[in-house]
């Protein structure tokens, strides 16, 4: 991992986690459109592929392998297949297409889509499931990663922002999230969404290969870039979230332009709409899902509400604590960060045997967990529950804002000031404090 901004000389080359082994996946197809333009470790290849695990070995289209490699040949006189130019891809649809890759794993939006990878493909078979990776400069990268994040329809300066702290981000994290699987990253939300070589418009790349080798730095160091998609007013401190000591550039702010004293009441807060960058004064709720990228699901991100029983959420706990739970007495806020974000709650609940027990959750991502069948946008959240006289809750109301961790920059605040004349820096400078852009490459 490196972290320091003389560490970084020259473009890297990064490996990337497709399909990893918790996908469980033991059989995928790909399709190279091109066969003729790629090399393989033995044999040749074929326009589909049909990749299985057979016990601790790969079978590709019935022949038995240890390990797979489609390493795409230099074929820098072949119009259909052009080389890129200093790190950057030029699109081709040549390249191969691997079906049926998770996104969003574990979260709402979670799917299946397709990919088509620039670079080399390393097929691997890890514990009897398919372990997929796409090795590739990270300017060939990057772009995608922007594309993937947000949609590539969003304002320049907005893709330029992203694409910066994508690049920090990357440089500052490499092997961190995956060191049992010795990639440097994975190719969803855990680490950064990267779908692949896809429809993008070419001013968006092109806007995005003027960051080449751009990153953000504080002091002699390269920035720990941290984003999410909406911080619902208030970012959150790094401390707050992660484990470790408080970043001066990753400290709460409020997201408005100027200081406003709405955010001194949390609860009014959350219960009100105030006007932040990422609320509807800046982004409109109806033009919001031309901005989001692909996989995410439409919705009110700013600020929203769900509802549930008695038996509904006493169910869902049940299921992702596995308790024994016959019913929910209370929950309670312990600990909130600076947004608003609840980091440590308690549940209060009776067990089958009718005695009164409790357990603690000690992060917003556990809490966003526990309480949503699939994934809570957020753990900043006003807790109201009904109760008649002498009886326990019949209903649980939770009133949140924002989608995310919220520490960083906020990717529909930042849209909001790209929609509204700021400058890439200007974002950056808003959600990084003091830091500065250097191009280190």
């Amino acid at each position: 991992m490196a972290n320091t901004v003389n560490q970084i000389i020259k473009e890297p080359i990064i490996s990337v986690g497709i399909i990893l082994p918790k996908d469980k996946k033991t059989e995928i197809v790909i399709d190279l459109p091109n066969p003729s333009n790629y090399k393989i470790d033995s044999g040749s290849l074929s326009k589909r592929l049909t990749v299985k695990c057979q016990w601790d070995a790969i079978l590709i289209n019935n022949k038995l392998v240890n390990k797979f490699t489609i390493e795409p040949i230099d074929n820098s006189n072949n119009n259909e297949f052009p080389p890129h130019t200093a790190g950057f891809p030029l699109r081709s649809n040549n390249y191969p297409i691997i079906q049926s890759v998770t996104t969003g794993r574990g979260f709402h939006w979670q799917k299946e889509i397709q990919v088509q990878l620039p670079g080399k493909i390393i097929i691997k078979n890890y514990n009897r499931y398919l372990f997929i990776i796409n090795e590739l400069p990270v300017e060939q990268y990057l772009p995608f990663v922007a594309t993937s994040e947000m949609s590539p329809d969003c304002p320049p300066t907005l893709l330029e922002a992203q694409t910066i702290a994508a690049r920090s981000w990357l440089l500052t994290n490499r092997k961190v999230n995956h060191p049992e699987l010795n990639i440097d990253v994975c190719n969803d939300d855990c680490c950064q969404r990267y779908q692949g070589v896809m429809d993008v418009p070419d001013q968006s790349l092109q806007v995005i290969r003027k960051t080449y080798g751009q990153i953000l730095r504080y002091r002699n160091e390269i920035c720990n870039a941290r984003y999410s998609k909406c911080c619902g007013g208030i970012t959150e401190s790094f401390e707050n979230v992660w484990e470790g000591k408080p970043i001066p550039y990753l400290s709460s702010i409020p997201d408005f332009p100027h200081y406003s004293n709405q955010t001194n009441d949390l609860h009014n807060f959350i219960n009100s709409s105030p006007p932040a960058f990422c609320s509807e004064k800046y982004v409109k709720s109806s033009d919001i899902q031309k901005y989001l990228g692909k996989v995410d699901k439409s919705d009110s991100y700013y600020r929203w509400n769900i509802s549930y029983s008695q038996k509904e959420l006493t169910s869902i706990i049940n299921q992702k604590l596995d308790l024994e739970a016959t019913s929910i007495i209370n929950i309670s806020p312990l600990k909130r960060g600076y947004s608003g974000r609840i980091t440590e709650l308690k549940i209060f609940y009776t067990d089958k045997s009718n005695k009164n027990k409790s357990i603690v959750l000690n992060s917003e991502y556990k809490i966003r967990n526990v309480l949503h069948k699939q994934f809570l946008y957020s753990s900043a959240i006003i807790i109201e529950q009904k109760t008649q006289r002498n009886s326990l809750p019949e209903k649980f109301k939770f009133i949140g804002a924002g989608w995310g961790h919220g520490v960083g920059l906020c990717q529909i605040g930042a849209l909001g000031m790209a929609l509204n004349g700021y400058s890439a820096g200007n974002i950056l400078q808003h959600y990084f404090k003091n830091t500065k852009i250097e191009k280190i490459y």
